[in-house]
């Protein structure tokens, strides 16, 4: 049983939650493979960094992006901090808070927090999103405090050839932030969230569905009408509520303590993460031919050799039109006259709606539907990169060019959407037969913005109904944003940053480029992987290697289609843009290509496999790489002959087990802290420091799941130290021998 957000509610949940903590010392590395069959371990981060087992300075966590707490209504997670022996001291951001055992609730910030547990020069120091999941738990035995690393970590990075390869990024401009404005819109009413609105969760049991109890309730607080958008059978009634402006706080109040409320809320804003585009011009672009620079993307993420174990079907299809992508978004350009998105997206089109301000405007048939007419370009560019027609030999390829779309427009004039009109548009898609959901969208734990009941809640009951959700990490590292953005920090969903090529040696040239975390995208615990996304030095960058290039709108006002406003209208219309919105339909559409070969893949497996065989590009931002299409298909294909690779050291995990002699099996991992195992830092360094006493007898492993399935067999890579006890440091850890397996069936040592 699995509760959210620490609400009173339980319900069985198919995807189970993890904790979003981090190794000791907090910097360095990338992500690691999957410890069981779950989602995995999430990342190290910068930015909250130091030399291992010392604190990195982080921001003052009552800076102006700290949520105002009154108008939060998601309780935040609390921390049970303990050691044994118990009386150590503990530290929250630097500042002295008690002893163990405690129970800290660090504050929703855009800033991660750090947790240090002990004095002196090597404290055990971890740190911390908050996303208000419970039952998180950071625990220190100092008596077991073990300091190890990959022995061969030498021949390790050989094998990849890790040289300096200048991919940090460092000196290279960028342009970060929303398109959108990053202030409310006009009418919102201090940083509360949208006007004349408010969010009702009710738990179904107490109060039943379709009795006139919920809106007896509603009227006596004040609220004038409001609507169910949750369907039946939901695990909480939601409701949105419309109430005079000006009125909303004391309608939160009066039902807060009603008997059946779950949560009550302001509904937020989100906004659209990507950057100034520039328009392209139009240029007759044959598909198939992936070496051109505009589509160095599909490249990169390999997927001509991913879509070549689907082209020997007849007809070719690339992916199954079974399968469908839900784009949550501006909209899609409807206008036949645009030849691109008439050939390659319209027709994959099986439903279509807008929900903007409450209203739901559903289109009778898709071409000419000005309800979901796209005004700004970004909902076309989105779909392109994940569904265009592929090898049609018109316009540009999408990643499951044979999936289908839904398109909900949710997005009005304002540049802004709000979380109750996306959660309707998420159970709707849900309704119509959507796979996966894809949202380029959200917005930083700042004032006005963050975790929202209702969003979750529907994000929730996609995953339960097995629906795969990948959302947009953000576009504000480079502002200093520490974590992700909501709604991709949420449990269970796909986050996604961006990456993007660095071609100064060779510029416009793909052929010697390199590849590295753009600057502007949002890292921290919880990112999944990264994908292209671009990182151009400003609007006038003419360089297509720093931009992706795809559809557009020939109706986008702002930046009208490859330059041309008025009649007569574009024919073929492109876009220059970047950012994480654009990252994420790669990764949506990757889910959906996976999705038609095997149909039955849980929202779970598919992050499994995604992480586990995403390319390490070492860069400390990546999550758990880049995302490689062709090693993910390999994987869900059963290809006897995958695509060879050696993983980077950030990719494997560290853990503490007791299952020596299991053949193919899950290890029994008996970490407290990291019970999905330690990521192992760049350096091959990692500290393993939260086993209990009573564990006793033990050994370390070291593990990279080459195929995502949670088990350690043929192809992973793994090592192990001797035995170990619990009553002192493991002294045969330090300098572990990592080897790929070969054999078809494997003992742990």
């Amino acid at each position: 049983m699995v509760g959210m957000r620490g609400w009173s509610r339980t319900y069985v949940a198919p995807v189970t939650v993890l904790v979003a903590l981090l190794v000791a010392g907090c910097g360095g590395g990338g992500g690691a493979g999957s410890a069981i069959p779950l989602p995995t371990i999430p990342p190290i981060v910068p930015g909250c960094s130091g030399a291992p087992g010392v604190a990195g300075t982080i921001p003052s966590v009552q800076a102006s992006g700290a949520i105002n707490p009154s108008a939060t209504p998601v309780p935040p997670s609390q921390v049970a901090v303990q050691s044994d022996p118990q009386g150590l001291s503990v530290q929250l951001d630097g500042v002295p808070d008690g002893l163990t055992n405690e129970t800290l609730t660090p504050q929703y910030s855009q800033y991660l927090h750090t947790i240090s547990i002990g004095g002196g020069t090597m404290p055990y120091t971890v740190c911390f999103s908050q996303n208000g999941q419970n039952g998180v738990t950071v625990y220190y035995d100092p008596a077991m405090d073990t300091q190890a690393s990959i022995g061969n970590i030498q021949s390790v990075l050989r094998a990849l050839g890790a040289q300096s390869s200048g991919i940090s990024g460092a000196g290279i401009p960028v342009v970060a932030g929303h398109r959108s404005p990053s202030a409310a819109p006009a009418g919102a009413s201090g940083t509360d969230g949208v006007a004349g609105e408010v969010e009702v969760l009710y738990d179904p049991h107490t109060v039943p569905y379709g009795s006139d109890r919920m809106a007896h309730m509603e009227a006596a607080a004040g609220a004038r009408s409001g609507r169910t958008i949750s369907p039946p059978g939901a695990p909480q009634i939601a409701r949105i509520l419309y109430v005079p402006p000006g009125r909303e706080r004391a309608v939160e109040e009066a039902l807060r303590n009603e008997p059946g409320v779950v949560a009550v809320a302001r509904p937020q804003y989100r906004y659209l993460e990507s950057m100034v585009p520039q328009t392209a011009p139009a240029v007759p672009v044959n598909d198939p031919e992936y070496n051109i620079a505009p589509q160095w993307d599909m490249s990169v993420i390999q997927a001509p050799n991913a879509w070549g174990y689907l082209a020997a079907q007849t007809p070719p299809d690339y992916g199954s039109p079974s399968v469908t992508i839900a784009v949550i978004d501006t909209g899609i350009d409807t206008n036949p006259q645009n030849t691109f998105v008439a050939s390659d997206l319209i027709p994959k089109v099986t439903y279509a709606e807008s929900d903007i301000s409450g209203v739901t405007t559903p289109c009778a048939t898709i071409t000419g539907c000005t309800a979901v007419q796209d005004d700004d370009g970004h909902g076309t560019n989105v779909a392109g990169i994940a569904a265009n027609i592929t090898n049609d030999a018109v316009g540009f390829a999408g990643v499951a060019g044979g999936a289908s779309l839904q398109i909900y427009k949710i997005f009005g004039p304002s540049g802004s959407a709000s979380t109750s009109d996306e959660a309707q548009a998420i159970y709707d898609a849900i309704r119509h037969g959507a796979k996966v959901i894809n949202l380029s969208l959200g917005s930083a734990p700042a004032a006005g913005s963050g975790p929202d009941p209702v969003e979750e809640a529907a994000i929730e009951y996609a995953l339960q109904q097995g629906v795969f959700v990948a959302a947009a990490a953000g576009n504000e590292r480079s502002q200093g944003v520490q974590g992700l953005d909501y709604p991709a920090a949420y449990p269970g969903v796909m986050a996604v940053g961006a990456s993007a090529l660095n071609d100064s040696a060779s510029p416009g040239k793909l052929a010697g480029a390199t590849e590295y975390v753009a600057s502007y995208s949002n890292s921290g615990p919880g990112l999944g992987v990264v994908a292209p996304g671009g990182d151009p030095s400003g609007s006038s960058d003419n360089d297509p290697l720093h931009w992706i290039t795809n559809d557009y709108s020939t109706t986008a006002s702002q930046y009208p289609c490859n330059g041309q406003k008025g009649n007569p209208p574009a024919t073929a219309c492109a876009v220059l843009i970047a950012g994480t919105s654009q990252a994420t339909p790669h990764v949506a559409g990757a889910a959906a290509l996976l999705l038609s070969v095997n149909p039955l893949l849980t929202p779970g497996q598919l992050v499994r496999i995604i992480d586990a065989t995403a390319d390490d590009i070492r860069d400390p931002n990546q999550g758990h790489g880049r995302l490689d299409l062709y090693r993910a298909m390999a994987v869900v294909e059963g290809d006897p002959n995958p695509p060879s690779y050696t993983p980077g050291v950030p990719q494997f995990i560290a853990f503490a087990y007791t299952n020596s002699g299991a053949v193919n099996a899950a290890p029994a991992i008996a970490d407290r802290t990291f019970a999905f195992g330690v990521p192992v830092n760049a350096n091959g360094t990692f500290r393993i420091a939260d086993v209990p006493p009573n564990v006793g007898s033990y050994k370390i492993g070291v593990w990279y799941d080459a195929n995502g399935d949670g088990k350690i067999d043929a192809g992973d890579w793994f090592g192990a130290s001797g035995p170990c006890s619990t009553s002192a440091p493991c002294a045969s850890a330090s300098g572990i021998t990592v080897t790929q397996i070969t054999s078809a069936t494997f003992s742990l040592p």
